[in-house]
């Protein structure tokens, strides 16, 4: 399997989040700026953090969107 290339260092667009805990407070700030990308899985060095997608996680996610209000497209 070919490794996946994902951004090495977070910036103004970039975030990375080992695990999807106050995933809200993420999504409205770039909602409220330009827009961004967050990488649920990575630690703050852009490496795998080790978590493993299961329903739980995708839940966590899920809510996490829809808890923001207004909910981001």
């Amino acid at each position: 399997m070919d490794e996946m290339n994902f951004p090495k260092v977070e910036d103004y667009t970039t975030e990375f989040k080992s695990r999807p805990g106050n995933l809200e407070r993420e999504i409205v700030a770039f909602a409220n700026t330009g827009g961004g990308e967050i990488y649920i899985g990575l630690n703050d060095n852009g490496e795998p953090s080790g978590l493993t997608l299961s329903n739980k996680i995708r839940s966590e996610i899920i809510d996490a969107v829809e808890n923001c209000e207004p909910r981001p497209p």
